[in-house]
């Protein structure tokens, strides 16, 4: 009988060694899952925060673009045409780049997208809407940018031809 307690004494002190060892375990792996959810949190708000950058860029870029158009427009029947081809070249590039700007806010709210679906944390959820609006307004600045572009050089056309 003796024996007997004696095994259960020490497979109860192996328990209790196995118990410590998980818990220090879990400690860890809860210490590392909470760094790791920060780190989800601060990517969806550093991309939503980029997506919001590019788009305020594609913005910049279709006023540009604006500007260089309504100057091609209004000297393209006139002795600058030189100027006028020139202002095309400027929207055009500046359409490139409000386009550019575009695809940087979709990657970005792409990365904020995927750190929201690693977990369901509000500050990411709300950081991945914010990053897909800011991708809404650099695509319909890009969009706008590029018509603006396409009317300037549109017009250059007709009044060589």
């Amino acid at each position: 009988m003796s024996q007997t307690l004696q095994d259960v004494i020490v497979e109860l002190a192996q328990i209790k060694s196995d118990f410590a060892l998980m818990k220090d375990r879990f400690l860890i792996v809860n210490e590392r899952y909470a760094r790791n959810m920060e780190s989800l949190n601060a990517l969806a708000l550093h991309a939503a925060e980029a997506a919001k950058r590019a788009a305020e860029a594609a913005v910049h870029a279709t006023d540009t673009t604006r500007q260089c158009a309504d100057m091609a427009l209004k000297h393209a029947a006139s002795p600058v045409t030189d100027a006028a081809k020139s202002a095309v070249k400027a929207a055009e590039s500046a359409a490139r780049a409000a386009l550019d700007a575009a695809a940087a806010a979709a990657a970005a709210a792409a990365a904020a997208t995927a750190a929201t679906a690693e977990h369901a944390e509000t500050v990411s959820l709300h950081a991945a809407a914010e990053a897909t609006a800011a991708t809404r307004k650099a695509i319909d600045a890009a969009s706008e940018a590029a018509r603006l572009a396409r009317s300037a050089a549109s017009a250059i056309r007709r009044d060589e031809a």
